[in-house]
Protein backbone atom coordinates (compact mmCIF):
# COMPACT_ATOMS: atom_id res chain seq x y z
CA UNK A 1 0.00 0.00 0.00
CA UNK A 2 1.34 3.43 -0.94
CA UNK A 3 2.06 5.70 2.01
CA UNK A 4 -0.09 8.84 1.78
CA UNK A 5 0.95 12.30 2.89
CA UNK A 6 -1.35 12.37 5.94
CA UNK A 7 -1.66 8.64 6.62
CA UNK A 8 -5.20 8.38 5.21
CA UNK A 9 -6.04 5.32 3.12
CA UNK A 10 -8.06 6.73 0.22
CA UNK A 11 -8.64 3.25 -1.19
CA UNK A 12 -10.48 2.19 1.94
CA UNK A 13 -13.56 4.41 1.39
CA UNK A 14 -16.70 2.76 0.03
CA UNK A 15 -19.84 4.77 -0.71
CA UNK A 16 -21.89 1.92 0.80
CA UNK A 17 -20.31 2.57 4.21
CA UNK A 18 -23.23 3.51 6.50
CA UNK A 19 -20.89 5.48 8.78
CA UNK A 20 -20.84 8.19 6.07
CA UNK A 21 -24.50 8.92 6.71
CA UNK A 22 -25.75 11.34 9.34
CA UNK A 23 -26.92 9.70 12.53
CA UNK A 24 -30.68 9.67 13.08
CA UNK A 25 -31.64 11.03 16.47
CA UNK A 26 -34.68 12.07 18.41
CA UNK A 27 -37.45 14.58 17.80
CA UNK A 28 -39.13 17.26 19.85
CA UNK A 29 -41.51 15.73 22.36
CA UNK A 30 -41.93 12.12 23.39
CA UNK A 31 -39.39 9.60 22.08
CA UNK A 32 -39.86 5.86 22.63
CA UNK A 33 -37.56 2.85 22.37
CA UNK A 34 -34.70 4.74 24.05
CA UNK A 35 -31.97 3.47 26.38
CA UNK A 36 -29.49 4.81 28.89
CA UNK A 37 -25.94 4.60 27.58
CA UNK A 38 -24.52 5.43 30.99
CA UNK A 39 -25.22 7.14 34.31
CA UNK A 40 -21.94 7.96 36.04
CA UNK A 41 -20.82 9.84 39.12
CA UNK A 42 -17.77 11.95 38.29
CA UNK A 43 -15.39 13.81 40.59
CA UNK A 44 -13.58 15.86 37.94
CA UNK A 45 -16.50 18.01 36.76
CA UNK A 46 -14.72 21.30 37.40
CA UNK A 47 -13.38 23.51 34.62
CA UNK A 48 -10.60 21.75 32.76
CA UNK A 49 -11.39 18.45 34.51
CA UNK A 50 -10.49 19.91 37.89
CA UNK A 51 -12.09 18.46 41.06
CA UNK A 52 -15.86 18.80 41.17
CA UNK A 53 -18.72 16.36 41.69
CA UNK A 54 -21.53 15.75 39.22
CA UNK A 55 -23.54 13.00 37.55
CA UNK A 56 -23.27 12.47 33.80
CA UNK A 57 -26.34 11.09 32.03
CA UNK A 58 -26.08 9.71 28.49
CA UNK A 59 -29.21 8.55 26.66
CA UNK A 60 -29.33 6.85 23.26
CA UNK A 61 -32.25 7.91 21.06
CA UNK A 62 -32.10 6.32 17.65
CA UNK A 63 -28.44 6.44 16.65
CA UNK A 64 -27.63 9.64 18.52
CA UNK A 65 -26.54 10.09 22.11
CA UNK A 66 -27.90 12.95 24.22
CA UNK A 67 -26.08 14.14 27.32
CA UNK A 68 -26.94 15.97 30.49
CA UNK A 69 -24.72 16.75 33.49
CA UNK A 70 -26.19 17.37 36.94
CA UNK A 71 -23.79 19.64 38.80
CA UNK A 72 -23.41 19.87 42.56
CA UNK A 73 -24.91 23.21 43.74
CA UNK A 74 -22.91 23.01 46.98
CA UNK A 75 -19.70 23.48 45.00
CA UNK A 76 -20.81 26.57 43.06
CA UNK A 77 -19.31 29.87 44.19
CA UNK A 78 -22.45 31.77 43.21
CA UNK A 79 -26.11 30.93 42.72
CA UNK A 80 -28.97 32.89 41.24
CA UNK A 81 -30.98 34.74 43.86
CA UNK A 82 -34.53 33.67 44.60
CA UNK A 83 -35.92 36.38 42.29
CA UNK A 84 -33.46 35.43 39.54
CA UNK A 85 -32.29 39.03 39.09
CA UNK A 86 -28.82 38.69 40.59
CA UNK A 87 -26.34 36.20 41.97
CA UNK A 88 -25.52 35.53 45.61
CA UNK A 89 -22.28 34.23 47.08
CA UNK A 90 -21.82 32.01 50.08
CA UNK A 91 -21.51 34.98 52.43
CA UNK A 92 -24.48 36.88 51.01
CA UNK A 93 -27.97 37.12 52.44
CA UNK A 94 -30.32 34.72 50.70
CA UNK A 95 -27.60 32.23 49.77
CA UNK A 96 -28.88 29.36 51.92
CA UNK A 97 -32.40 29.74 50.56
CA UNK A 98 -31.06 29.67 47.01
CA UNK A 99 -28.85 26.68 47.83
CA UNK A 100 -31.79 24.69 49.21
CA UNK A 101 -33.82 25.51 46.10
CA UNK A 102 -31.06 24.31 43.79
CA UNK A 103 -30.28 21.24 45.88
CA UNK A 104 -33.94 20.26 45.71
CA UNK A 105 -33.92 20.51 41.91
CA UNK A 106 -30.59 18.69 41.51
CA UNK A 107 -31.56 15.91 43.90
CA UNK A 108 -35.05 15.62 42.41
CA UNK A 109 -33.64 15.42 38.88
CA UNK A 110 -31.15 12.70 39.79
CA UNK A 111 -33.88 10.79 41.63
CA UNK A 112 -36.10 11.06 38.55
CA UNK A 113 -33.33 9.65 36.33
CA UNK A 114 -32.34 6.67 38.48
CA UNK A 115 -35.99 5.74 39.06
CA UNK A 116 -36.46 5.63 35.28
CA UNK A 117 -33.46 3.28 35.22
CA UNK A 118 -35.10 0.89 37.69
CA UNK A 119 -34.23 2.14 41.19
CA UNK A 120 -37.23 2.27 43.53
CA UNK A 121 -38.09 5.24 45.75
CA UNK A 122 -38.20 2.92 48.77
CA UNK A 123 -34.64 1.75 48.13
CA UNK A 124 -33.44 5.32 47.68
CA UNK A 125 -35.10 6.36 50.94
CA UNK A 126 -33.52 3.44 52.75
CA UNK A 127 -29.97 3.77 51.44
CA UNK A 128 -29.65 7.56 51.18
CA UNK A 129 -31.15 8.50 54.53
CA UNK A 130 -27.72 9.32 55.99
CA UNK A 131 -26.37 11.28 53.00
CA UNK A 132 -25.02 14.62 54.25
CA UNK A 133 -24.03 16.18 50.92
CA UNK A 134 -25.22 16.07 47.33
CA UNK A 135 -22.00 14.25 46.39
CA UNK A 136 -22.79 11.52 48.91
CA UNK A 137 -26.37 11.22 47.69
CA UNK A 138 -25.22 11.07 44.06
CA UNK A 139 -22.76 8.28 44.73
CA UNK A 140 -25.39 6.28 46.60
CA UNK A 141 -28.03 6.79 43.91
CA UNK A 142 -25.69 5.72 41.10
CA UNK A 143 -24.51 2.69 43.10
CA UNK A 144 -28.10 1.41 43.27
CA UNK A 145 -28.55 1.16 39.50
CA UNK A 146 -29.54 -2.38 38.44
CA UNK A 147 -26.92 -4.24 36.43
CA UNK A 148 -29.19 -4.37 33.37
CA UNK A 149 -30.32 -0.72 33.38
CA UNK A 150 -28.74 -0.04 29.97
CA UNK A 151 -30.92 -2.74 28.41
CA UNK A 152 -34.21 -1.41 29.79
CA UNK A 153 -36.34 0.65 27.42
CA UNK A 154 -37.21 4.17 28.48
CA UNK A 155 -39.39 6.98 27.15
CA UNK A 156 -37.71 10.39 26.87
CA UNK A 157 -38.89 13.95 26.22
CA UNK A 158 -36.64 16.22 24.16
CA UNK A 159 -37.04 19.99 24.08
CA UNK A 160 -35.73 22.68 21.74
CA UNK A 161 -32.50 24.55 22.32
CA UNK A 162 -30.44 26.91 20.18
CA UNK A 163 -26.66 27.11 19.96
CA UNK A 164 -24.13 29.06 17.93
CA UNK A 165 -21.80 27.15 15.64
CA UNK A 166 -18.16 28.08 15.14
CA UNK A 167 -19.12 29.91 11.94
CA UNK A 168 -21.58 32.05 13.88
CA UNK A 169 -24.74 30.41 12.54
CA UNK A 170 -27.55 29.79 15.01
CA UNK A 171 -28.86 26.24 14.91
CA UNK A 172 -31.97 24.75 16.49
CA UNK A 173 -31.31 21.44 18.23
CA UNK A 174 -32.87 19.02 20.69
CA UNK A 175 -31.72 18.52 24.26
CA UNK A 176 -32.60 16.69 27.45
CA UNK A 177 -34.28 18.92 30.05
CA UNK A 178 -31.92 19.96 32.82
CA UNK A 179 -34.31 19.82 35.77
CA UNK A 180 -37.84 19.02 36.91
CA UNK A 181 -39.39 22.47 36.51
CA UNK A 182 -41.50 21.35 33.56
CA UNK A 183 -42.34 17.94 34.97
CA UNK A 184 -41.37 14.39 34.06
CA UNK A 185 -39.01 13.93 31.11
CA UNK A 186 -37.81 10.32 31.38
CA UNK A 187 -39.73 7.24 32.49
CA UNK A 188 -39.59 3.47 32.13
CA UNK A 189 -41.14 2.59 28.77
CA UNK A 190 -44.93 2.64 28.80
CA UNK A 191 -46.66 0.32 26.28
CA UNK A 192 -48.64 1.75 23.40
CA UNK A 193 -48.47 3.95 20.33
CA UNK A 194 -48.45 7.51 21.61
CA UNK A 195 -50.08 10.45 19.88
CA UNK A 196 -49.33 14.03 20.86
CA UNK A 197 -52.28 16.24 21.73
CA UNK A 198 -51.48 19.93 22.12
CA UNK A 199 -53.92 22.54 23.40
CA UNK A 200 -53.91 25.76 25.38
CA UNK A 201 -53.67 23.53 28.45
CA UNK A 202 -50.32 22.05 27.40
CA UNK A 203 -49.07 18.84 25.78
CA UNK A 204 -50.21 15.32 26.59
CA UNK A 205 -49.60 11.93 24.96
CA UNK A 206 -52.45 9.44 24.56
CA UNK A 207 -52.16 5.82 23.39
CA UNK A 208 -54.66 3.67 21.47
CA UNK A 209 -56.41 2.59 24.69
CA UNK A 210 -56.92 6.18 25.86
CA UNK A 211 -54.22 5.98 28.53
CA UNK A 212 -52.29 9.20 29.23
CA UNK A 213 -48.51 9.07 29.42
CA UNK A 214 -46.76 10.17 32.62
CA UNK A 215 -44.75 12.65 30.56
CA UNK A 216 -46.84 15.76 29.92
CA UNK A 217 -46.28 19.52 29.79
CA UNK A 218 -48.42 22.25 31.30
CA UNK A 219 -49.59 25.40 29.54
CA UNK A 220 -46.69 27.42 31.00
CA UNK A 221 -44.25 25.27 29.01
CA UNK A 222 -45.78 26.32 25.69
CA UNK A 223 -44.59 29.92 26.06
CA UNK A 224 -40.95 28.95 26.61
CA UNK A 225 -38.28 28.66 23.95
CA UNK A 226 -37.98 25.00 24.95
CA UNK A 227 -41.30 24.45 23.16
CA UNK A 228 -40.61 26.73 20.21
CA UNK A 229 -37.61 26.64 17.87
CA UNK A 230 -36.18 30.12 17.40
CA UNK A 231 -36.71 31.53 13.90
CA UNK A 232 -33.44 32.60 12.28
CA UNK A 233 -33.09 35.33 9.66
CA UNK A 234 -30.90 34.81 6.54
CA UNK A 235 -28.06 36.71 8.25
CA UNK A 236 -28.24 34.13 11.08
CA UNK A 237 -29.48 36.67 13.62
CA UNK A 238 -32.43 35.61 15.80
CA UNK A 239 -35.71 37.34 15.07
CA UNK A 240 -36.95 39.84 17.65
CA UNK A 241 -40.05 39.59 19.86
CA UNK A 242 -39.91 35.82 20.19
CA UNK A 243 -41.08 34.10 23.39
CA UNK A 244 -38.14 34.02 25.77
CA UNK A 245 -37.26 31.25 28.21
CA UNK A 246 -38.44 31.89 31.73
CA UNK A 247 -35.34 30.18 33.12
CA UNK A 248 -33.63 32.53 35.56
CA UNK A 249 -31.88 30.08 37.86
CA UNK A 250 -29.00 27.70 37.33
CA UNK A 251 -31.68 25.14 38.11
Amino acid sequence: MTETKNGFNFGSVNDEDESLQSKQGGKFGLNTNCHFSSIDYVDNAGKGNTPGSAVDIHILIGEREYKRRIFNPEEMDELFSMDGKSKVGKEDAGYMEALHRDLKQATGTLTHVVKAAGVSQDLLNQKAVDAKTFAEYAQIAVSLLPSDYKKREIDVFLQWTTFEREDGALVNWHELPKNMKDGYWVTPAMPGNWKEERSSNGIVYINETGEKHKIEKKSSFLSKTYANPIAVEPNNQPLKNLPDSEEKSAW
